[in-house]
């Protein structure tokens, strides 16, 4: 009951609490506040006091050139990634808004194959920031844009990545439909962000080849084509993405890839939804109109969102 909910949690904050309580209160709040439209104030809430809470990872660099603030024109400026995969590919996007106001960012990822996409994408990266200059300023990736003060209607400037198409082409005179159904298993929320498999496939129409973008469990079924053995980097992931009519997967690293490079996609996303789908509605300012977002409506019953699927599927089928 998310009234009742937002309502305790307001409630909390009208009392004497500790400020670890606050931090806690207010960091669930935002996703209240940008599901009530109240972006900046969500954001900030979500990432700065999540922040606080050490929910995500921390870095020991120097903190004289910690940056979290006010644009410093000429200054060059180096973006950490703090969270996953998925947050590195929400996150990059902010780069083309440092040099908007003056700044030349880089982006720090230890993970090659990603730094490898970023850069052929004219995101220059570093893997490290041992021996950077002391006139360099570094800054958490994720709040960049609490820190520039961006609205919503900054967020989306189109498609900011593209695939080499290096990889095999896949034949079929199906509609191809893309699905994964979890992300990273030792993430302690993807319990509520799994998709049951069986039910997944039940709900796409006989209409479409199915090819599953999971690498590293074996789901079997007679209707999916896997990819397991095709996809060895995140390149080929991209390439993969770019042959498939329509992706649909629940709240993953691989739904954000599908609205990074522009392709139609479907999220399904749980109760406890990530702060980039808490607004409500079908679409998100993240991405644009080429994703779609369908929502949990009871909690650990995926029949609902399933079903509006199955409906959207068939909708584009006739297309």
């Amino acid at each position: 009951d998310k009234v009742q909910g937002e309502q305790i949690l307001r409630k909390i904050l009208t009392e004497p609490h500790t400020d670890d309580v606050n931090f806690r209160v207010n960091f669930n709040l935002g996703t209240y506040d940008l599901r009530n439209g109240n972006f900046k104030e969500g954001l900030r809430h979500v990432l700065l006091d999540g922040r606080k809470l050490n929910i995500w990872h921390e870095f020991k660099f120097p903190k004289d050139q910690l940056w979290e603030g006010s644009p410093v024109q000429g200054k060059t400026i180096v973006l950490c990634a703090e969270g996953g995969i998925g947050d590195e590919i929400i996150s990059v996007r902010f780069m083309q808004h440092f040099k908007d106001v003056g700044m030349t960012p880089i982006w720090m990822t230890d993970r090659k194959d990603i730094a490898e996409i970023f850069n052929r994408n004219g995101f220059k990266t570093i893997p490290t920031l041992k021996n950077i200059p002391e006139s360099w300023l570094w800054t958490y990736s994720m709040p960049s844009p609490t820190y520039l003060d961006l609205d919503e209607d900054d967020l989306w400037y189109g498609s900011y990545l593209k695939p080499i198409k290096n990889t095999t082409p896949l034949t079929g005179t199906k509609k191809k439909i893309g699905i994964k159904c979890m992300g990273n298993p030792k993430y302690d929320q993807d319990l509520h962000r799994t998709i049951p498999f069986e039910e997944l496939i039940e709900a796409i129409p006989d209409d479409y080849e199915i090819y599953s973008f999971h690498i590293d469990e074996d789901f079997q079924h007679p209707r999916v084509i896997s990819l397991k053995d095709k996809i060895k980097t995140w390149d080929d992931t991209l390439d993969y993405l770019d042959q498939m009519d329509i992706v649909v997967s629940s709240c993953t690293s691989l739904i954000h890839a599908a609205g990074a490079i522009g392709k139609e996609s479907i999220v399904i996303i749980p109760i406890l939804t990530y702060y980039t789908w808490a607004k409500l509605g079908y679409h998100t300012k993240w991405y644009g109109d080429n994703l779609t977002i369908l929502r949990q409506r009871e909690y650990d019953n995926w029949k609902a969102p399933l079903g509006e699927l199955k409906e959207r599927l068939n909708d584009l089928c006739i297309r």
